[in-house]
Parts: structure tokens; C-alpha cells; sequence
């Protein structure tokens, strides 16, 4: 699940984990020798980041402005990190459901169907 914090406590930030109250890795479906590959995300910024828990208000871009914790990588069962990155820049952006993305490409094609 993708988390959005806010003032928690004096800390703002986004994060991806299989829990909402803390970061943790994502176990994916591919194995490794030793146990499953996670995923791991998160990031903290000042306390006045962020106003609101609504993701339509964070939209934006967010990178090393006022960043305080960055945590990025890929683990292999126990083995922490086996494949780090570099955090440059994050972007929240809205995306059009896919129904009204089929409706709006549907009401194209009855459009062009009108006009011969």
C-alpha cells in the first residue's frame, strides 16, 4: 500500500509497505536463493511538507528539498539492501480511471463513426 504521513509525529513523508503505521519491504513474487525479493520505500520531510492526508493535495514533485530520511532498496530473504538506490526525485500525479478512460476513447470512436 502506498502511505501518506503527516505530522507523525513532527515528520511528513510517503512510503510503500504492507503496513500503515511503519516502513516495511514488500515481498514480491520472484525467489531468490535464500527467500523471496522485497521492495522497500520510503521517505521523511520537514513537518510542513505536507498540509493534508489527501493524495490529491499532495500532488506535486518532491526530491532533496527538505528530505530528512530516504530509504530505497531490495532485499532478498534475510540479506538487506543486496540492490540499493539512489533517491533523486518522487512525482504524485493523477491518473484518469481506466472506466472513464474506455468511455472517453468509446465516445471518440462513436464520434468518428458519425462523421463519414
Amino acid at each position: 500500500m502506498f502511505v501518506i504521513r503527516e505530522s507523525d509525529p513532527v515528520a511528513d513523508g510517503f512510503m510503500i509497505s504492507n503496513h500503515a503505521d511503519w516502513p516495511a519491504a514488500l515481498d514480491t513474487t520472484e525467489v531468490g536463493r535464500v527467500g523471496n525479493f522485497a521492495v522497500r520505500f520510503n521517505v521523511s520531510y520537514e513537518g510542513t511538507t505536507l498540509s493534508t492526508l489527501n493524495i490529491l493535495d499532495a500532488v506535486g514533485t518532491y526530491d532533496y528539498t527538505g528530505l530528512t530520511v530516504f530509504g530505497m532498496g531490495v532485499n532478498v530473504g534475510f540479506f538487506e539492501d543486496v540492490l540499493g538506490m539512489d533517491f533523486t526525485s518522487m512525482t504524485i500525479t493523477v491518473i484518469p480511471a481506466p472506466a472513464s478512460v474506455c468511455m472517453r476513447a468509446g465516445a471518440a470512436l462513436i464520434g468518428v463513426r458519425g462523421r463519414r
